[in-house]
């Protein structure tokens, strides 16, 4: 029995085999095999069921990571991880959650903009929670974000569990910016990655007219 990675992460492909082997005994039954033998042999390689598995990428690293973050959100549409890297090391961390001392949307089990029926990336003052960038952004210096990058990854709640199309809104870019990092890199639902630039976010989001 072999795994073979597809465009998905290697940490998606292990939370795949976890749920499936809770469904399949036969599944079970083999990872329990697999460990025996490696217990016998010394090789630990072999604990796993995903063979030939490659060292992943810096970015598939950290978005990794960002995304086991966001099983810490308590929004019941989406929730994501963020994770700032400067000079590859984690400088901070976040996910989507209500402030501090306030209810969160999981506790209540309401969301109001999920009852009125309001589309992603609208309305977003109806929102209790705080996005999983302005978290990472409120608890770092800026002397440590300066030319840094900010990973983001997350789900959503409402299909599934599966990935959700990661993209900043429109006043989490104005963080990002003003916050000085200088790329942002985001698990895409395909399980790609795609990275965007705060330049590219300047020129898409002008001040407002009456602003000149």
């Amino acid at each position: 029995m072999c795994y073979t990675i597809t465009k998905f992460s290697v940490f998606q492909r292990c939370c795949e085999l976890q749920r499936a082997s809770r469904r399949d005994p036969a599944i079970k039954r083999f990872i329990e095999a697999e460990k025996r033998r490696a217990t016998a042999s010394g090789d630990l390689r072999r604990i796993t069921p995903i063979k030939y598995m490659p060292r992943p990428s810096k970015d598939d690293y950290y978005l990794n990571i960002a995304l086991e973050i966001s099983r810490r959100g308590t929004c019941l549409r989406r929730n994501f991880g963020a994770v700032i890297v400067n000079n590859d090391e984690i400088v901070s961390t976040g996910y989507s959650g209500a402030p501090r001392g306030a209810r969160n949307c999981l506790d209540i089990g309401a969301c109001k903009r999920q009852e009125l029926k309001i589309p992603s990336g609208e309305r977003y003052e109806l929102c209790r929670s705080v996005h999983a960038e302005a978290n990472a952004i409120i608890s770092a210096s800026r002397d440590r974000m300066l030319d840094g990058k900010i990973y983001l990854a997350g789900v959503d709640s409402e299909n599934e569990g599966k990935l959700a199309e990661a993209i900043p809104c429109r006043m989490c870019k104005r963080m990002v910016i003003n916050a000085g990092i200088t790329e942002i890199i985001v698990r895409a639902a395909d399980g790609g990655i795609k990275k965007y630039s705060a330049e590219e976010f300047l020129k898409e989001d002008p001040p407002p007219a009456f602003m000149f």
